[in-house]
């Protein structure tokens, strides 16, 4: 057990769930309300019709001509320089050449909604029709319509991401068993409750905006680099973030159209985008797998070969598939790999990372077919993962790996679940009653851990005031995850303070602050955290060079805690801190946060097991339980911990069931893009999570933690997979495992 600390380890209620639960908290769309009042105009954009198209021309003059619209751009308007977005193709606030059904083609800015609505019908535009592509293999291919110049595989030089380890041919001669299958992921949009929202204000040559975002300080420099201008001279103000899970909450086109329609208008302007607009304009990526692997009948598993293709769709991405996926081949040890994966642009809404971004798709497919190689061989699911996956110390993509303790999850998942009087076998159901089967499945991964070689941020202050409270000032967004509240505790541990001493500021760039990387990637804990302790160990050393003279010892002697200053070998000798800061001016202490080690890899072992039923009269799939259990290093918040896992469980759910974004190419339709049709998966139809919480203490967490925001969502779907399997003797191999799918599996459709 890790040892007792005052406030880290405790689970403490979320600071921000107050204003959340009574309605008291604002978000972007909350902002100038009434904006008759306020000369707030109202922002519309209009939208493509066609999926590939280049505008010949575009007539604005009825549009602009209309009482009340203030301001209309198109293209023409918008600078040349591209958005530097996180993406693998940045892209033009308004471009010209068109990619999908709901591209942005122009945009207006009136004093009504109204009148800007009408002002849209007004805009005429004459399109170039050209020829689109929307599976991503075949628009891989040389001869398929280029959506870019250089290609539409966005990977470096046009090309596949390639990994080659061992000899592929002698690892599949090796093997007693070859087994090949392919998979496919649908897309899956992030229909996050918040709308995307944004509000552009122009001081002469000094820009404000208000956003939704996950990542302020990218939208700081992102519009700076774009407008030419610079980044001191623009704030980004984001109070609260309703959803997040990376759903384009970044630096995009549409903030720079509200930027550019303010700019133009003389005016602020407020653009939030409609369910339809959210609904196209980001998602999940789709995805085709050919995968085989070799397994011996000792359960090694000798060879992976591994072919994949991620729908990156009309702009790309921050990562696709192919460079964080590869990730995920690590959580077994292969003796033999060839991994090819294409990240390729189609003529469908741009891909954004969406929660755990590759590894459900890679976990849906690696761990079918490791549940298919263990019934081949006649092993147990359990052991065959615990034979092939990686331990402590080992050496895992060329790194020593760090805590690991794969054992211990995966027998905490198995007593949650009860797994040794519901497993009866493959194929083999627990429980049969009339038409209805019950059965259990598995899966596991080894996920990133927020821990990085090169950290790019953040920067943060903590600011020790007179009476003793501390202020940590982050560029670090809260997206819904409780950063604010762990960050707060592991600076309240590090001072001796309550929790409420500690207020985190994390709302505003206007504190100068950077942070590179944002809130993506699991890794505000570890890196905000480990920020967190040298800023308040860099305030605690100006604190002691202070106290030092007064109490006759050197500053490195002296230690600040609970709001005294004392010698550490006598604390006895003790003065109070409101005495050694008696001057008008406050403590602040700056800090960042050190790499990880370049010879070390952080993961994190993540074990879950579904108990399903499935209706094979009708098809019907529903999850009773759910076990998921993880490593957390050290839980900083273990409630927090338990939302996060429970959080993270329900988009995985979605992505197994029912959730799918579909486009009707031949009449070039977006279907499904309002909460009434879409059926977003609900806490009403979230089962019983079993969460279960394994403490390895990672030597380089801030006090031990790993980062842990999207795990919950990177394998359940996957154990349904498996346990869907077990309940009905037949694979599905596509998601969502819909009721259709089950009867043809079954052979009654």
């Amino acid at each position: 057990m890790p040892e007792e600390l005052k406030v880290v380890g405790k689970p403490l209620p979320y600071q921000k769930a107050p204003g959340f639960v009574t309605g008291k908290a604002k978000f972007t769309a909350d902002r100038f309300l009434k904006l008759e009042r306020t000369g707030v105009l109202y922002g519309r954009i209009l939208r493509s019709p066609y999926p590939h198209a280049m505008i010949r021309s575009i007539d604005t003059s009825k549009a602009e001509a209309l009482p009340g619209v203030k301001a209309v751009i198109t293209y023409k308007d918008a600078p040349s320089k591209l958005l530097p977005m996180e993406c693998s193709r940045p892209r033009l606030i308004l471009d010209p050449h068109i990619r999908y059904v709901g591209d942005l083609v122009a945009a207006v800015a009136a004093e009504t909604p109204e009148i800007a609505e009408e002002a849209l019908d007004l805009i005429k535009v004459d399109y170039e029709i050209l020829k689109p592509v929307f599976d991503p293999e075949e628009a891989a291919k040389p001869e398929a319509p280029k959506l870019w110049p250089e290609g539409n595989i966005v990977d470096p030089g046009n090309k596949p991401y390639v990994i080659e380890e061992g000899n592929i041919e002698e690892g599949f001669k090796e093997a007693d068993f070859i087994i090949k299958k392919e998979f496919t992921t649908q897309i899956q949009p992030h229909m996050c409750l918040e709308p995307h929202a944004y509000i552009a204000k122009w001081e002469e040559d000094k820009l404000t905006v208000w956003a939704s975002t996950q990542t302020p300080t990218e939208i700081r420099i992102g519009l700076a680099e774009a407008f030419s201008m610079p980044s001191a001279k623009v704030r980004v103000i984001s109070e609260n973030t309703g959803g997040g899970s990376m759903g384009s909450k970044y630096l995009e086109e549409h903030v720079g159209v509200a930027a550019l329609l303010a700019k133009k208008a003389g005016r602020p302007v407020k653009l939030v985008l409609n369910r339809y607009e959210v609904a196209v304009h980001r998602r999940r990526y789709s995805s085709k797998h050919y995968i085989k692997i070799g397994v011996k009948k000792d359960g090694t598993l000798t060879a992976l070969d591994w072919k994949s293709f991620w729908d990156v769709g009309a702009g790309g991405t921050l990562v696709g598939g192919s460079l964080f996926g590869l990730d995920v081949i690590n959580q077994y040890k292969f003796l033999n790999k060839h991994i090819e994966f294409y990240d390729v642009s189609t003529n469908l809404p741009t891909a954004q990372p969406y929660r755990s971004v590759p590894y459900p798709a890679l976990n849906f497919a690696l761990e079918s077919m490791i549940d298919m190689a263990a019934e081949v061989i006649g092993m147990d699911p359990i052991e065959i993962r615990l034979k092939n996956a990686p331990r402590e110390g080992e050496i895992v993509a060329g790194k020593k790996l760090s805590t690991f303790p794969i054992e211990e999850c995966m027998k905490r998942a198995c007593e949650l679940i009860n797994w040794s009087d519901k497993w009866m076998g493959f194929g083999k159901p627990y429980k049969v009653e009339g038409s209805k089967r019950r059965a259990v499945g598995v899966a596991y991964t080894a996920y990133s851990t927020g821990h990085y070689e090169e950290t790019r941020g953040p920067i943060v202050n903590v600011m020790v005031d007179q009476d003793g409270s501390v202020y940590l000032i982050t560029p670090t967004q809260d997206m819904g995850t409780g950063s604010t509240t762990t960050l707060a505790q592991i600076v309240a541990e590090e001072f001796g303070l309550d929790l409420k001493e500690v207020r985190v500021v994390s709302e505003d760039t206007s504190h100068g602050l950077i942070d590179l990387y944002n809130a993506r990637a699991s890794r505000e804990l570890c890196t905000g955290g480990l920020a967190a302790i040298a800023a308040c160990k860099d305030a605690k050393r100006k604190i002691a060079e202070i106290a030092a003279p007064k109490l006759g010892v050197k500053p490195e002697e002296i230690e600040v805690k609970e709001k005294k200053v004392y010698v550490k070998e006598e604390p006895e000798k003790a003065i109070p801190l409101s005495e050694v800061l008696a001057g008008p001016i406050p403590i602040v202490g700056t800090g960042k946060a050190e790499p990880l080690p370049t010879d070390v890899n952080s993961l994190d072992p993540v074990v879950c097991i579904a108990d399903i039923e499935v209706d094979t009269k009708t098809g019907e799939l529903n999850l009773l339980k759910c076990a998921f259990v993880l490593d957390a290093g050290r839980a900083i918040n273990p409630k927090i911990v338990e939302n996060q896992i429970e959080g993270g469980v329900l988009p995985s759910v979605g992505l197994a069931l029912r959730e799918e974004f579909i486009f009707d190419e031949a009449n070039l339709v977006n279907l499904g893009t309002n909460y009434l049709d879409f059926k977003l998966i609900t806490s009403a139809d979230c089962p019983e999570v079993e969460a279960g919480i394994v403490e390895s203490i990672d030597p380089y967490g801030p006090y031990g933690a790993k980062g842990l925001g999207e795990v919950g969502t990177t394998i359940p779907h996957a154990a349904i997979a498996n346990a869907v399997y077990n309940a009905i003797g037949a694979r599905i191999t596509s998601l969502p495992i819909t009721p259709d799918k089950i009867l043809r599996a079954l052979g009654k459709v």
